[in-house]
C-alpha cells in the first residue's frame, strides 16, 4: 500500500528502507493476531477533497461522525482503536520520523508512530496520518501531489486536534503568558496553538514571530518546559489503556465460557428427559434448586453466594 511519511524528505534512503522493513514484518505480525483477536470493523469514513470540502471540513465532520465532544481531544488513541484504526508506538531513536500509515495485507489500517517523540507531538501525527487515511490511502489513482497531500493532513490535524469554532474563543486575544495553560488545556504543544492561533486570526504575524522567537530563546523550540511531564503521563496512560484493554479480553472469553456451559447444561437436562423418559426440563431444574438450594443460573447462584457471605460477616 501507499505510504505517507511524516518528514519523509529529511531521511536518507537507508533509513526508509530499515523503517519499511520493521513496518512490513509488524503488519505480518498484526494479520497473524487478528486470527485470534477481536479488532472493530473500520469505521472511518473516506472523504475526497473538494471544492468546499477543505480537510478542515473534513476533519470537524469526522469528529462529530465518531461523536467526539468539543474541546480538546481525549485520548485518540482509544477513539480510533474502538473505530477499526490500529496504533503502534515504535522505538525508533530518529527524530526525523514521525509516523506513517500502511494498510496489512488483511486490509487492516495501522498508524505507526515514533514513540520517543513528545506526547503532543504524538498527538499531532496521529491526527496527520487519521487525515491521509480519510483522505488519501482508500484511493487507486490520483495526481495530487505528495507535498499537496502533506499540506491537506498538516490542515486536516490542526482542525481535528484544534477545532476553529472552540479556539476562536479560547485563543482570543491570546498572550505569551496564556501558553503554559492553554498548552496543558489542548493537550498540543505551545508551537502549535500559536501557529493555529495565528491561521485563526488571533494572533498576528508580527505577535507569532516575536513569540516563536521567545520560545527559541527559552529552548522551548524543541523541547518545551512540560515535556517531561508529559512524557511520562502518556507512558502511564499508556500501560493503563493496555492493562485495562487485556482485563477486558478476559472478562468478555470469561463470560463467553460461562454462556457455554449453561447452554450445555440446558442440552444436558433435554438429553437426560429424552433418554429416560423423565418429566419436563424445567420440573427437573424446578426440583433440582429446591432440594438442592442451588441455581443452575449462574449469575443468580453468584449473587446468592455473595449474599450468604454478607450475612456470615453480619454474624
Amino acid at each position: 500500500g501507499s505510504l505517507f511519511y511524516r518528514k519523509r524528505v529529511s531521511m536518507s534512503q537507508k533509513q526508509l528502507s530499515i523503517l519499511e522493513a520493521k513496518v512490513d514484518i509488524l503488519n505480518m505480525v498484526i494479520d497473524e493476531l487478528m486470527e485470534s483477536v477481536d479488532v472493530p470493523e473500520l469505521n472511518i469514513p473516506h472523504c475526497d477533497v473538494s471544492g468546499s470540502n477543505t480537510p478542515s471540513v473534513i476533519a470537524f465532520k469526522l469528529r462529530e461522525y465518531l461523536g467526539i465532544q468539543r474541546g480538546p481531544l481525549e485520548r485518540i488513541v482509544n477513539v480510533l482503536e474502538r473505530n477499526g484504526v490500529i496504533v503502534i508506538f515504535l522505538d525508533i531513536d530518529n527524530d526525523k520520523f514521525d509516523g506513517v500509515t500502511k494498510f496489512t495485507k488483511k486490509s487492516q489500517p495501522v498508524i505507526f508512530v515514533n514513540a520517543n517523540m513528545p506526547n503532543d507531538r504524538k498527538r499531532f501525527t496521529i491526527g496527520h496520518e487519521l487525515g491521509h487515511l480519510v483522505m488519501h490511502l482508500r484511493v487507486p489513482f490520483d495526481d495530487v501531489e505528495d507535498q499537496e497531500k502533506e499540506k491537506q493532513a498538516n490542515e486536516f490535524s490542526a482542525e481535528f486536534n484544534l477545532p476553529f469554532v472552540e479556539c476562536k474563543r479560547s485563543l482570543f486575544n491570546i498572550r505569551y503568558g496564556d501558553l503554559g495553560n492553554l498548552k496543558m488545556y489542548w493537550k498540543m504543544s505551545k508551537a502549535a496553538i500559536l501557529h493555529r492561533a495565528r491561521e485563526i486570526g488571533s494572533l498576528s504575524d508580527n505577535s507569532y514571530k516575536y513569540y516563536m522567537m521567545t520560545l527559541s530563546k527559552t529552548g522551548q523550540r524543541k523541547e518545551e518546559i512540560e515535556k517531561e511531564f508529559e512524557k511520562k503521563a502518556f507512558n502511564l496512560e499508556y500501560e493503563y489503556k493496555h492493562k485495562m484493554h487485556k482485563l477486558e479480553k478476559e472478562n468478555t472469553r470469561l463470560h463467553k465460557i460461562i454462556k457455554t456451559f449453561e447452554e450445555t447444561v440446558k442440552k444436558f437436562i433435554k438429553w437426560i428427559c429424552n433418554k429416560f423418559e423423565l418429566p419436563s426440563e424445567d420440573e427437573i431444574v424446578r426440583n433440582f434448586e429446591k432440594e438442592t438450594g442451588n441455581s443452575l443460573n449462574a449469575e443468580k447462584q453468584f449473587a446468592k453466594k455473595e449474599r450468604v457471605k454478607e450475612f456470615e460477616k453480619e454474624l
